[in-house]
């Protein structure tokens, strides 16, 4: 069987104020392309379809569209919910919408109604997907009967009984899930499911199967040859600046599965950058940057009168800080004011802590209550709105 992996689209998601509908749809154009031109059998998406539980109407017509094309292709379509779904929303109409070839599965009696993928252009079955959608365990343990209610505990139950109704014919055999797989590297923009590390599913539930398609996580990511995440196909955080994003594109047999992982394009790229408003404008290797939503943080701010930014910043040097952060629904949507930095540089360690004053400005202070005497900026800004006449300077960490 011949299928595309893809999950986490979170339409409807907003990067800081700035709508991702466009990006998103650029992503369909490719992803609608891509299943054409490699004659897929599937496309699976492995849940979070959308970023809320009540999605606005243009965003419902986005996926409407996107479903509609990719049918077109003459591929069969698997769509799992995930922990931003409305399972009842999405498994709305859902067996009428199987004769078309779209196979929803958001809602606990479609886990034993495992999908039969027939070969493109034929009768013959390619392959068979069980297709789970996201488990609260909370609830799922007392619809599962079980007496433990953890992910680890429901998850596997869920495999037992779906995995029960696959015929044995020697077609591959696929999972869906959307859970955070033990091993896997998460970033800021996934809502958290864990609680104390009980959130942690060990690959060893999903691995007799022959390929397993995984949601929830962010960066496309291999726990196994056969064990898999697609991550998201835009970024939706600062944390992922480092992601390179994608599908995959999987030929699975009984007993073994390979996988291509094809890029997807980058609507708008990130950038992180930290050190002197100086520097950053005339590094010509900063470019890349120009056309990119940034993240700034000016390091010269609260260390200036400390630190000798030209002469004693070394490789290995750290820089963190504490700042407010508004959230919204589980998604960050701005950021405040630096409330605490540390800047370690030469074995020395450098502190500023903010500190604000009835009627006067903020400011900040080391903690011996030294003053600092400068503010702190680290906010995303379109880097080609900036323009600088200085003269080009090596900055000492960025290069």
């Amino acid at each position: 069987m011949r299928f595309l992996h893809t999950s986490d689209w979170h339409l409807g998601r907003s990067f800081h104020g700035e709508g991702l509908g466009e990006a998103h749809s650029a992503y369909f154009d490719h992803l609608v392309d891509l299943a054409r031109d490699e004659q897929v059998d599937a496309v699976l998406v492995a849940g979070d379809v959308y970023d809320r539980a009540l999605p606005n109407p243009r965003t419902v017509e986005l996926l409407d569209d996107a479903l509609w094309r990719l049918l077109d292709t003459g591929a069969r379509v698997v769509v799992t919910s995930g922990n931003h779904d409305s399972a009842s929303r999405l498994n709305f109409g859902s067996r009428i919408m199987e004769h078309a070839g779209l196979h929803i599965r958001a809602a606990y009696e479609g886990i034993t109604r495992p999908v039969a993928v027939p070969r493109r252009g034929s009768d013959e079955i390619a392959g068979h997907v069980v297709a789970l959608p996201y488990l609260e365990p909370s609830v799922a343990a007392g619809v599962f009967g079980l007496d433990e209610g953890t992910h680890r505990a429901v998850l596997s139950e869920a495999v037992a009984r779906s995995r029960a109704q696959v015929p044995d014919n020697g077609a591959p055999v696929v999972a869906m899930a959307h859970a955070y797989f033990a091993g896997a590297t998460t970033s800021d923009s996934e809502r958290d499911i864990s609680v104390g590390g009980l959130g942690q599913v060990p690959t060893s539930v999903v691995s007799g199967f022959d390929y397993a398609a995984l949601g929830h996580l962010h960066g496309p990511q291999t726990l196994e040859e056969h064990v898999r995440y697609s991550g998201s196909p835009v970024a939706m955080s600062f944390s992922e600046a480092g992601h390179t994003k994608g599908t995959w594109l999987i030929d699975v047999t009984r007993g073994a599965a390979r996988g291509e992982f094809i890029e997807a394009p980058v609507h708008r790229p990130l950038a992180t950058l930290v050190g002197e408003l100086d520097d950053l404008l005339a590094e010509p290797a900063l470019a890349h940057a120009e056309a990119a939503w940034c993240q700034v943080a000016l390091t010269d701010e609260i260390f200036k009168y400390d630190i000798d930014f030209d002469k004693d910043l070394q490789p290995g040097d750290r820089f963190s800080v504490v700042m407010d952060e508004t959230w919204r629904e589980g998604e960050r949507i701005s950021t405040g004011d630096i409330l605490a930095a540390t800047f370690i540089t030469g074995g020395k360690t450098y502190t500023g802590f903010r500190f604000e004053r009835a009627g006067k400005p903020a400011e900040y202070f080391d903690i011996t209550g030294r003053p600092l005497k400068k503010s702190f900026l680290r906010t995303p800004v379109e880097f080609s709105r900036l323009s600088s006449n200085f003269g080009a300077r090596r900055h000492p960490v960025l290069g």
